[in-house]
């Protein structure tokens, strides 16, 4: 194995060297989004009134908000159900990475905040010792 071309990474006490036959090389390509047609479009839209009304409401009542909302937009009901369960898998991921996104932000900033984390009586420890410092020179 090389370890010049291993990916190296850092579990918090340990260095990992992955080899190179583990991750696939070159960039992924994203593929490209066709347009959403008007129905597509209005469908999407009446969804997502839907949904932020179905907020308000209690959760086992959601579900048969959103799909009776449809009802307009999405006459046959298999594909309502599905088109509505599908829907709300998707809010739901999304939101969970929304989430792990601002946790990881907050934890790459959590080694500047020291002082805040002190117990108050530390920091009012540190905050006398530096003034007595002061008073001495």
């Amino acid at each position: 194995m090389s370890f010049r071309a291993a990916k190296i990474s850092f579990d918090g006490s340990h260095y990992i060297a992955t080899p190179k036959e583990n991750f696939p090389q070159g960039h992924k390509r994203r593929r490209a989004t066709r347009p959403l047609t008007d129905k597509e479009t209005e469908t999407k839209a009446q969804f997502e009134a839907a949904y932020k009304e179905s907020q308000q409401l209690p959760r086992k009542e959601r579900k048969a908000f959103m799909r009776k909302a449809m009802e307009e937009t999405i006459p046959d009901k298999e594909q309502r159900k599905e088109y509505v369960e599908r829907n709300n898998e998707r809010k739901k991921t999304n939101a969970i990475r929304r989430k792990v996104r601002l946790s990881k932000k907050v934890n790459l900033q959590r080694d500047w905040d020291f002082f805040a984390r002190l117990p108050t009586r530390m920091r009012n420890t540190r905050k006398r010792v530096s003034e007595s410092l002061c008073a001495t020179l």
